[in-house]
């Protein structure tokens, strides 16, 4: 499946063998928002920890998250992402 701008959708089934890290985290609008420093995993839930501007934020990976992925130009766009980025 892909998005508008030819990028994969990312169903929740196709992150789980997937290693994320060094992906860029960008905005609907393509702004990056740093880079996926490491993939954290649980029974119930994964998350991306992210480098951004000498701090570290975590991101479900979940559909209501994660928009679309880009698997040639390494990157994930991110609902959101300038809020979480804040916090």
């Amino acid at each position: 499946m892909a998005d508008s701008d030819g990028s994969t959708i990312l169903s929740i089934n196709d992150y789980l063998n997937y290693d994320f890290v060094n992906f860029t985290i960008v905005s609907s609008s393509n702004k990056s928002y740093g880079t996926v420093s490491r993939v954290l995993g649980s029974k119930t839930t994964s998350l991306l920890e992210v480098s951004f501007e000498n701090k570290k934020y975590l991101i479900p990976i979940n559909d209501s998250f994660i928009t679309s992925l880009d698997l040639e130009e390494r990157k994930i766009k991110v609902t959101n992402i300038e809020e979480i980025s804040n916090l």
